[in-house]
Parts: C-alpha cells; sequence; structure tokens
C-alpha cells in the first residue's frame, strides 16, 4: 500500500501520498480534498485509506478515477474559467482589462507549454514575464508595466484556486515580480495651455481640453459630466459620474457608472464664469440641434453635457485619437491628453498651491498618488536652489556671520 498522510492547508484537508515509481525516485504528490478541517476529519481519513488502497503507481492515479477535474485543466483554460467566474463581481471596465490580458497574451502562452493548474511553478510564471518582456526573436517587448498587470491577473487566480483547495499553495507567491519603469509625465506651462485653448476654440474637443487643462478632470470624468452635475446658482460642479470605454471579444462598449474611478474623485468644484458661459452656449446649441435633426437626433444621451451635433455622446477614444491629431496639425508641443490633467496640476504647483490642495482638487485617493506622478512639481524649487549656488559662487564678497565673541 502506497503511503501518506492528511495535511491541512488554508483551513482545507490535503492527502499527502508517498512511493517510489518504477525507477526508484520518490514521489509525493498533494490531493486536495475539497473537505474543510471543522468537522470533516473522519471523511477525510476515509478519503486517504481510498487514495493510499486505490492508487495507481504507474499511472499516477486512482484506479478508479474519473476523467480529469478542476485541477488537472490547462492553467490557461483554468484562468479563463476563472474570468468568467468573477465577472458580476468587478467593474465591466476591470472585466474588459482582464479580458484583454488573459485571452491575448497569458492564455495562448500556457496552453501552448501544456502548463496545467496543478503543474504550474513559480519559475513557469518568471519564464513568462522574461519571454514577454525580452522576446528571444527581437521584437519589442511589453513593459513592466503590462507585466505587472498580468502578474496581478494570475496571482488573484491562483489565490482563488488555492482557496478552494484545488492546489497547496500559490505559486505566485514566489515570483519575483517585474519591475515597473518610472514614469515622468510632460506637461505645458501656463503659457502653453493658453495657446491651446486659444487654437481650440470651436473644435469639437475644445470641451474636454478646457475641463482637463483647468479642472484636471480625466477623461471619463469628462465624458460623465451630466447637466444636473452642474449648480448654476452657486456655481458649483460635481464630480460623481464617470463614462468610460472598454472592448470585449472585439465589441467596443460604453461603460457608464454613477461612481468615480476612487472615493476621494468624488468632490465639488467651483465653477468660473469662463466655464459657465460655455456651459451655457453648449446648453443652446444642443437644443438648436434638437430641432435642426428632429427625429433623427438621439436623445439617449440628452441628460449628459458632452455630445455631438446628433446627440451622441462623445466617445473616450475619439478624445485620445483627435487630440494628438490637432497638436501635431497646429505645431505644439507632443503631449498626452491626460498630461493636461497633469499639467493643470503643475500650474497649481507653481503657484504654491500645498500639495494636500492639489491632492483634493484633482481627486488623488493618497497624497502619495499625487507626489510621486507630479515629480516635476519641485522644477521651480529647483531653479532657487540653483540660483542660489549661483550666487554663493558668484564672483563678489560674500558676507560672513561674525564668529568673535
Amino acid at each position: 500500500m502506497v503511503a501518506g498522510r492528511l495535511q491541512e492547508k488554508n483551513g482545507y484537508f490535503y492527502i499527502a501520498l508517498s512511493y517510489k515509481d518504477a525507477n526508484g525516485k520518490r514521489k509525493e504528490p498533494w490531493f486536495a480534498t475539497g473537505l474543510k478541517v471543522k468537522g470533516n476529519k473522519r471523511l477525510a481519513e476515509e478519503m486517504l485509506l481510498d487514495y493510499r488502497t486505490n492508487f495507481d503507481i504507474k499511472t499516477g492515479k486512482l484506479k478508479t478515477d474519473e476523467p480529469e477535474e478542476d485541477h488537472s485543466i490547462l492553467f490557461g483554460d483554468y484562468l479563463f474559467n476563472w474570468l468568467e467566474s468573477i465577472k458580476g463581481e468587478v467593474a465591466l471596465t476591470t472585466y474588459g482589462g482582464y479580458y484583454q490580458c488573459i485571452t491575448k497574451a497569458i492564455q495562448p502562452y500556457f496552453n501552448a507549454k501544456g502548463i496545467t493548474l496543478q503543474s504550474i511553478t513559480a519559475d513557469d510564471i518568471e519564464t513568462f514575464y522574461r519571454d514577454k518582456m525580452f522576446p528571444k526573436d527581437g521584437s519589442k517587448g511589453i513593459k513592466g508595466k503590462t507585466a505587472l498587470r498580468y502578474h496581478a491577473n494570475i496571482r488573484k487566480c491562483l489565490q482563488e484556486a488555492y482557496r478552494k483547495g484545488l492546489i497547496p499553495s500559490n505559486p505566485a507567491d514566489l515570483v519575483k515580480r517585474p519591475k515597473e519603469e518610472q514614469f515622468i509625465s510632460d506637461y505645458y506651462n501656463s503659457e502653453e495651455i493658453k495657446n491651446l485653448l486659444n487654437l481650440v476654440k470651436g473644435n469639437k474637443i475644445e470641451f474636454a481640453c478646457y475641463m482637463a487643462s483647468y479642472y484636471g478632470l480625466r477623461r471619463s470624468e469628462i465624458i460623465g459630466l451630466k447637466w444636473s452635475a452642474f449648480d448654476l446658482v452657486y456655481n458649483t460642479v460635481t464630480i460623481r459620474h464617470t463614462v468610460s470605454a472598454t472592448s470585449i471579444g472585439g465589441t467596443y462598449q460604453l461603460v457608464a457608472q454613477d461612481r468615480t474611478k476612487r472615493k476621494k474623485s468624488y468632490r465639488t468644484l467651483p465653477i468660473s464664469l469662463e466655464l459657465k458661459t460655455l456651459l451655457l452656449q453648449m446648453k443652446a446649441q444642443q437644443e438648436k440641434n434638437r430641432e435642426l435633426f428632429g427625429n433623427t437626433y438621439n436623445h439617449q444621451f440628452d441628460e449628459y453635457v458632452y455630445v455631438d451635433d446628433k446627440g451622441n455622446l462623445v466617445r473616450p477614444d475619439y478624445i485620445s485619437q483627435h487630440f494628438p491629431i490637432f497638436i501635431r496639425n497646429n505645431n505644439l508641443k507632443k503631449i498626452r491628453f491626460h498630461d493636461l490633467r497633469h499639467s493643470c496640476a503643475t500650474m497649481l504647483r507653481h503657484l504654491g498651491v500645498k500639495m494636500e490642495d492639489i491632492q483634493q482638487y484633482l481627486g488623488h485617493s493618497n497624497i502619495v498618488t499625487t507626489e510621486k506622478t507630479y515629480a516635476h512639481f519641485e522644477q521651480e524649487q529647483n531653479k532657487l536652489s540653483l540660483s542660489l549656488i549661483i550666487d554663493a559662487l558668484a564672483d563678489k564678497e560674500i558676507e560672513k556671520p561674525d564668529t568673535e565673541m
């Protein structure tokens, strides 16, 4: 009879067998019982006896084994099944991001190598990251930030398999995490912002550029603005609704949510006279367009501020695609649309606004995010430091403190 014992892991019983194969090599496979430790010891002991009695050393399986269960499934397939199981538990945009990572990269890679859920190791996972970041064929690899997204998917999936007792431990916990490259965002100074906003007047992306530059709003926050968010009596705007986009299985979907990216992203900001004027102009234009296009006008988005002439909500990708085209056509410095948010924060910092107040204005979850993302805020302070050094090294007599007593 094969030797064996019960092991307890994460509140579940496991069967640990021990035997020598035909080559005399010691084998110690583990099997999940699916039984919780509390109240199931007798049943677990019966399963242990059954495994020891009916285990086939030649095949490495029970003689009474049914077709392979989840713990023998290809890891890529199990990963996809896990993704489907959490679909209703996460935001659709989150699911869409996971879907892209898993179906485009992770699942094909591990399935091609025949790696199963039970056989996957930390080395397998680390090799995957290296192969993707530094392809052997010389092609451009993924960045560390993308590899970290893959890691998050893989670890969460394996943690769930561990929790269910399908594997004895989570190999992703032993993996050396990929390093994310430090990213320093670019920005426009106040004169460059003025020039941009002057040139973009009347363009379809004018409203987006204005809200990103003056208020530092994210793209999803701009598109998600509803007329009800603006109080034109007390002159305030409340950021509480977002619209983003995702692609699942090749299908483009808009995702509207009555929540912001983070809890602290929910915020109320003052309205400038210039913005109030712009809003009234946009409101009047929408009313004219409804009459002009009649039955062909799309009333689905009547409550939203940022719609086109036919009433269609401006799509997130429209802004991302047309902003670089606009700055290229107008010979402006190349930056991303999101960098206008950085530009807003940079101007605030250069004007002496405290980092804590910038955090609140932008809706960052914590001050660390503000400090990390906007490292170039201290440029003005660096200039001041340089000027002090220049003065100190200038060819002139420098007063020394009186040290005589």
